[in-house]
């Protein structure tokens, strides 16, 4: 069975290329931290953001998941096995952008592109929270 997983993924690299693969990891990190942002807005009193910007120190694009402490916001260095400010690789772009969760989880709908090379993907989020 192991030996069966190791060809599927040798096979799939040589027919589907290692720039689709990352692009599809950063996906998944970016879902997780919009369920994350949704599932903290709900838990709390405090409102919760997303954040997509550039690094200013190393010029990476990330992803990071803040709340409101009374203090303003500030990341949430661990949350859900995750550490953030999350970064991307560095040949990889995510459209900047700020999602502002209430409490019933909502925020406001917009797509992002997530682009490597000359691949990309588009990432739809809805007023409800929820990526498509």
């Amino acid at each position: 069975m192991v030996l069966v997983g190791l060809l599927a993924a040798a096979a799939s690299s040589r027919f589907f290329g290692n720039d689709i693969q990352r692009i599809q990891k950063s996906r998944d990190h970016l879902v997780a931290a919009f369920f994350s942002a949704q599932q903290l807005a709900m838990a709390q009193r405090d409102p919760v953001r997303l954040v997509v910007q550039t690094n200013s120190t190393s010029g990476l694009d990330e992803i990071d998941l803040q709340q409101n402490s009374g203090a303003g916001f500030t990341s949430l260095r661990f949350w859900d096995g995750q550490n953030y400010p999350l970064a991307l690789d560095a040949d990889q772009g995510l459209t900047a952008a700020t999602f502002n969760f209430d409490r019933l989880g909502q925020t406001a709908a917009r797509n992002l592109t997530l682009t490597q090379g000359s691949s990309s993907t588009t990432i739809s989020i809805n007023e409800a929270g929820f990526v498509q």
